[in-house]
């Protein structure tokens, strides 16, 4: 079985969540079977998935089971999968365009032209067998999550994906959108909320939980809980022990309260534990070799206006590395071993955290969250550190995955 995954907006990351979520579920995916580019990863599976297996995820907007590869006329392909979709009196449908290829290929270009006329034609061929035929169409390449969900495509008929690239033009029907209304309600309807201490996106936030790809009834601790964003998507996502801790009171109020806002609605149970403490102090609050994994976003310094100067900038990135350097050694004094550390670092500008060498010292070494093949096909610099910044931010965000092996 394949299918294909449209990535989000930092395809790097929204693909090692996808290859640590396929692999915690145990559905016999390689990562080197896999076909990867920017915007869409292409996996195989041995055991089938489906949306719930999707919902879990935080950084891919699109689902979709490929059907196979159009061999000779791709119109006559696709109207032979519409005619078997929707209901026996109308099909809504659309069509989405997507490259496999970093670079699109001559096919892709030609179809990016064509796509809107045969849309068009494939409908007036649909309605041949006295069938109401809606088809939804777009100025850009491929419809949105919203545009699929806000015309009911999956209930009323289906959106096809066209897979260009690698010699072949894949066909693949929509399985599962992005839940975006689900994802907005726990950012903005979230009953407690603080500017300056909760601003971590829960989709990044859920990608974080995922990639540490811890048993989910071990307990998971967030050192730096704000406003209880990460433990909120750990119990959506059903974590058993969630414990949380921060220095600021307002912190783990606002935590407290989100948590038991969300596990009263989504009707979940979770054993909490939130409470007061600097970093350095967890050792004090939690007994040792007890945590099986720790998913955190810590203070990434003061917010930047633009036009700080370097010594400014670089007084603020040894403040916060001293700050670390004691959070891993808390970390080392509470973890199980084995345990695996999500980790946020701050990125400034250019300048990206280089103390990796001495928490080795404290017994945690980065892990590649990435194969090679993704690596070049996403063109990116390193397998372990993955950024996560948006064009407008003066702070970006390193994601880090540690494995803890006391020495």
């Amino acid at each position: 079985m394949k299918y294909a995954f449209v990535l989000g907006r930092e395809p790097g990351l929204s693909t090692a969540e996808l290859i640590a979520a396929l692999k915690a579920a145990d559905v016999g995916f390689d990562p080197k079977n896999a076909v990867y580019s920017p915007a869409i990863l292409v996996a195989e599976t041995e055991k089938p998935l489906d949306a719930a297996f999707f919902h879990t995820l935080g950084g891919s907007i699109k689902m979709a089971e490929v059907l196979g590869a159009s061999e000779r006329s791709l119109e006559d392909d696709l109207f032979n999968v519409l005619n078997g979709m929707g209901s026996e009196t109308s099909l809504d449908f659309g069509l989405s365009l997507y490259s496999t290829e970093a670079i699109p290929s001559k096919n892709y270009k030609s179809l990016e032209y064509g796509l809107k006329p045969l849309s068009l034609t494939l409908k007036k061929r649909l309605k041949e067998n006295g069938r109401s035929i809606r088809v939804v169409l777009n100025d850009q390449p491929a419809l949105t999550s919203v545009q699929v969900d806000k015309n009911r495509l999956l209930a009323k008929g289906g959106e096809l994906m066209l897979l260009i690239g690698q010699g072949a033009a894949r066909i693949a029907r929509t399985i599962a959108v992005q839940a975006f209304e689900d994802f907005s309600e726990r950012d903005f309807g979230r009953p407690a909320a603080d500017a300056k201490s909760g601003m971590l996106p829960p989709k990044l936030a859920r990608m974080m939980v995922n990639l540490a790809s811890a048993s989910k009834d071990e307990p998971l601790h967030d050192a730096f809980c704000g406003s209880g964003t990460i433990l909120t998507e750990a119990a959506t996502l059903g974590y058993k022990k969630l414990s949380g801790s921060d220095i600021s009171e307002r912190a783990v109020a606002d935590t407290i309260k989100n948590l038991e806002w969300i596990l009263s609605q989504r009707k979940l149970r979770a054993e909490t534990n939130v409470f007061l403490s600097d970093v350095k102090h967890l050792p004090e609050k939690l007994p040792k070799a007890s945590i099986g994994a720790i998913v955190s976003e810590p203070y990434l310094g003061p917010p930047l206006r633009g036009g700080e100067s370097d010594q400014k900038i670089h007084f603020e990135y040894l403040e916060l590395m001293g700050l670390y350097r004691r959070a891993f050694d808390a970390f080392s004094k509470v973890l199980k071993p084995g345990a695996k550390v999500v980790f946020v670092f701050p990125v400034f500008g250019n300048k990206h955290v280089n103390i990796l060498r001495e928490l080795e010292d404290y017994g945690f070494r980065a892990e590649g969250l990435l194969p090679s093949a993704a690596v070049m096909a996403l063109n990116l610099k390193s397998t372990t550190g993955l950024l996560y910044k948006r064009p407008d931010q003066k702070v970006g965000r390193d994601i880090f995955r540690f494995r803890f092996n006391p020495s």
